[in-house]
């Protein structure tokens, strides 16, 4: 099986997520393996430490739990994170399968999945939005449902999504192309989440989704 750099940040805290994009910035910096200038579809290193910068000015700004500097560390992170993912993939090609090479990168590898002994985690649901419901107070969760699912669990936060004490269960569901939460405060903002849940356990969280209540 060919490396594969792991490029799945959702489960990391705020500050493991800063932490580990510094580690990537810092190792691809005049990376003799992947030398610049990189093609135009992946973020130069100007970019990406640019977007690392805003990402950790933001993550130390919403410490004072102010929502608006919330909101701008999680769409500075969801931009950071982009900017991963598509240099990751541009790695991988390089490499051409050089473990040595990916290993300097700073991004943590895959590790292979044997089939017939392990497991392969179900991924997180696509296409995930929340919309205000017909009620006032309530909020309806779309996505896709993928093979594999039994259920769906559904979470959400009045607080920092990047804190995981901080969510909360709101239930699981038998699909998650239409969920609906009510009781929700007029005026708050929340976030969302989901993951599947299969035979062999929960699947990976999508990325939060947030709306002000009405």
């Amino acid at each position: 099986m060919q490396a594969k750099l792991i490029i799945t940040f959702t489960p990391l805290s705020g500050a493991d997520f800063l932490t580990k994009a510094g580690t990537i910035v810092n190792a691809m910096r005049d990376n003799a393996d992947f030398p610049e200038p990189w093609p135009p579809q992946v973020p130069s290193f100007p970019q990406l430490e640019e977007a690392y910068n805003a990402f950790g000015d933001a993550f130390h700004a919403s410490a004072s739990r102010d929502r608006v500097k919330i909101s701008e560390k999680v769409a500075n992170r969801a931009t950071l994170v982009e900017h991963l993912k598509a240099l990751a993939g541009y790695l991988e090609v390089v490499a051409k399968g050089d473990t040595t090479k990916l290993l300097r990168t700073g991004y943590d590898l895959r590790k292979d999945i044997v089939h017939g002994t392990g497991t392969i985690p179900l991924s997180a649901p696509s296409g995930f939005i929340a919309k205000h419901g017909k009620l006032s107070g309530s909020i309806v969760l779309h996505a896709t449902n993928i093979p594999g699912a039994v259920s769906y669990e559904a979470h959400y936060t009045d607080g920092d999504p990047a804190n995981e004490e901080s969510w909360k269960d709101a239930g699981t569901f038998p699909g998650c192309n239409r969920i609906d939460i009510g009781g929700l405060v007029l005026g708050k903002l929340y976030w969302f989440r989901i993951r599947a849940i299969g035979n062999n356990g929960a699947g990976a969280w999508t990325d939060p989704a947030s709306v002000i209540i009405i």
